[in-house]
């Protein structure tokens, strides 16, 4: 909106950043393998020829751009998993917690406003390496609230038009 008539509109004044996700977990029982986060689409939707290629690139700009370690997948044909008689893997696209781009750690009760987070935690933009490090050693615990932002590939996508921005003039639909 070019009128900055909407919820959050100062935050993002100024900024690159078309969008940013917040979560706010407290597990209820501790993780036991490494956790990923990222989005898995319903249905599987072949993709072939020039779009296949901008795929492939974007997901290398994103890897770039989160810092490696991304899952990646088209998907499987339910009718060539039905023929071999495996389960079809949906489309998906996951990361690992050190991508997301602010976290946050806090005493149950004494968790911030998901609203207001600005300038608490640790920022990945205050060092990547050093973010990589805390999120990669970050022990998930049961007596926590662990509050996470994600905005670093938001440049690159738009999630409200499902467009693919800057990796080619005029963007992908």
């Amino acid at each position: 909106d070019a009128a900055g008539l909407y919820p959050g509109a100062e935050h993002f004044n100024g900024r690159k950043r078309l969008w940013e996700t917040r979560w706010q977990i407290h597990f209820k029982a501790t993780p036991r393998n490494r956790l990923f986060f990222g989005i898995e689409l319903a249905e599987y939707v072949p993709v072939a020829g020039w779009a296949r290629w901008i795929q492939q690139s974007t997901v290398a700009l994103l890897r770039k751009a989160a810092g490696g370690n991304i899952y990646h997948s088209c998907g499987d044909s339910p009718a060539n998993a039905a023929q071999s008689g495996s389960e079809a893997e949906k489309p998906v696209f996951a990361m690992p917690l050190w991508a997301f781009d602010q976290v946050i750690e806090s005493e149950i009760g004494q968790e911030p406003d998901i609203q207001n987070i600005e300038g608490l935690g640790v920022l990945r933009a205050n060092g990547r390496k050093n973010f990589m490090k805390h999120m990669s050693q970050l022990e998930l615990r049961t007596d926590r609230v662990y509050t996470f932002a994600f905005w670093c590939i938001s440049r690159w996508v738009d999630v409200v038009n499902w467009t693919m921005l800057g990796v080619v003039p005029g963007g992908v639909d």
